[in-house]
C-alpha cells in the first residue's frame, strides 16, 4: 500500500466526513465514517463519550435500523467508548435518501477530482472501507504495494 496514496485518501476522508484524521485507519468503514461525521456535526458530544477508532471498523449500517414515519433511528454506540447509548436520527428526504447516503458519494467525487482518476459507479458501490479505496486507487494508478 503506497503511503502517499493512503495519506491522500485519509486527508480527503477526514475533510469530507469531518472526522479527525487520527481516527482513520485502512479498516475504517465508509458508512460508519459518514454517520459519525453527520452525528458530530449536528450534536454536542458529551464529555463522557470518546470516539472509538476500532468502532469505525464495523459497518454501522449493518446494525438494526428502525425507520418509522420517515425517521431513521440507528444505535451508533459502537462508534464510541463506554456504555452510554448513542442514537443517530435522520429524516428521509423527499428524494428518498437519508443524509448519510450523501457523504460517501461526495467522497468518491472528491477522490476523482483530486487524484485525477475515474471511479465507476459499480466500483464505488463495492467500496466498504478506506483500505479498499486505497487499493482501488493504487490499481488505477498502477502503483505497486509494498
Amino acid at each position: 500500500m503506497s503511503n502517499s496514496v493512503a495519506d491522500e485518501v485519509f486527508d480527503i476522508a477526514s475533510r469530507v466526513f469531518e472526522v479527525p484524521h487520527s481516527f482513520l485507519d485502512v479498516r475504517s468503514s465508509i458508512n460508519s465514517l459518514s454517520v459519525l461525521g453527520l452525528y458530530l456535526s449536528s450534536n454536542e458530544i458529551p464529555a463522557t463519550l470518546e470516539i472509538s477508532k476500532d468502532g469505525l471498523f464495523y459497518d454501522i449500517i449493518e446494525y438494526p435500523i428502525t425507520v418509522d414515519k420517515g425517521i431513521l433511528s440507528l444505535d451508533i454506540s459502537k462508534l464510541f467508548h463506554g456504555t452510554e447509548k448513542v442514537m443517530y436520527k435522520d429524516t428521509l428526504g423527499s428524494d428518498g435518501f437519508f443524509s448519510f447516503h450523501f457523504p460517501p458519494i461526495l467522497f468518491v467525487m472528491e477522490l476523482e477530482e483530486e487524484l485525477k482518476i475515474d471511479i465507476m459507479d459499480e466500483e464505488a458501490g463495492k467500496l466498504e472501507n478506506l483500505g479498499e479505496v486505497i487499493s482501488l486507487i493504487e490499481q488505477k494508478k498502477n502503483i505497486k504495494s509494498f
